[in-house]
């Protein structure tokens, strides 16, 4: 299948039988990118799971299982895909009996994996982003581990609960069209889009200076130099001023550092545009007015006093 759950949600939470006064909110993370965006929002993850808080939101990060599936109308439109599909098996109880399938391959000592797939490829023939990864997946915990992802997913409700998409606005690889298709599936879908123009490492940067020195043009533009595009090279910059000289990397960064400066970074984005419509064409993120909208800001503020 398309996603996992990262390793830090639980498959086994239920709120179906909760008093709906007590019913927490839950929200599903997707990302474009493999693990920058996944680090800090598993940080926010770890803050909300240990705050003491009574009504904010559960939150569940999803992994993507096809690392190299990384554009951004790509991911909107599996997220999209494997929501229909959770909600699907939910509504057919076919949870249950991938499960129990699974079991039945797994105690057979002539196992064929072969078989198992075939199995799978029929069961979500409708379904071609998810049946894409089933094709490509060789262990069955990984197949397991999808379904969990599945079984977590549809526990979704519509018009309570939310799904975030956090992509970048990037125009080198994504074209207008393709914005406009994904801004058209969020609203049919009512999900939240945290789309930060031109990329997620901008939006980092907003956390430690207002980049007042920078023209719009320029930082739109993120022409790469060397190995690094602008917004890359200002960020390790500055992270390197905080950090005792130490360089910022995309898969290994202190998430503190960035978190602990969230009034920092909703003073220095007060500058820049929050509309999307705005965010074609200008430098901005729509990521602190989701944080906000989810309860999330306050709680992470507070954590860090």
């Amino acid at each position: 299948m398309s996603l996992r759950l990262g390793s830090s949600s639980n498959p086994t939470k239920s709120r179906e039988n909760r008093p709906s006064k007590t019913m927490k909110k839950k929200v599903f993370f997707v990302f474009e990118g493999a693990e920058t965006e996944k680090i800090y929002f598993e940080k926010i993850k770890n803050i909300i799971e240990n705050s003491t808080e009574p009504q904010i939101p559960e939150l569940y990060i999803f992994d993507r299982i096809l690392k190299n599936r990384s554009h951004q109308l790509y991911v909107t439109k599996n997220i999209e895909e494997f929501l229909k599909t959770g909600l699907f098996f939910k509504e057919k109880n076919g949870l249950d009996s991938l499960k129990v399938l699974l079991d039945k391959f797994e105690e057979e000592d002539d196992f064929a994996y072969d078989d198992l797939i075939d199995q799978l490829r029929d069961t979500f023939k409708e379904f071609p982003k998810i049946l894409e990864s089933i094709s490509k997946s060789n262990k069955i915990v990984e197949i397991s581990d999808q379904i969990d992802a599945l079984n977590s997913i549809s526990t979704y409700k519509k018009d309570f609960d939310n799904v975030c998409i956090i992509i970048d606005r990037d125009k080198h690889s994504f074209i207008e069209e393709q914005l406009a298709t994904v801004v058209k599936i969020c609203k049919e879908n009512n999900f939240l889009l945290g789309l930060t123009n031109p990329c997620f490492e901008f939006y980092l940067l907003l956390h430690l200076s207002d980049c007042s020195g920078y023209t719009v043009k320029d930082l739109v533009e993120n022409e790469k130099t060397g190995s690094k595009t602008l917004a890359e090279a200002i960020l390790n910059s500055e992270y390197k001023k905080i950090n005792k000289n130490i360089s910022y990397k995309k898969n290994s960064y202190d998430t503190d550092l960035f978190l602990s400066r969230l009034e920092k970074l909703y003073h220095n984005c007060s500058k820049f545009p929050f509309d999307l419509d705005d965010l074609d064409s200008k430098s901005g993120s729509l990521i602190p007015g989701m944080l906000d909208n989810l309860g999330i800001k306050d709680v992470i503020i507070e954590h860090y006093k």
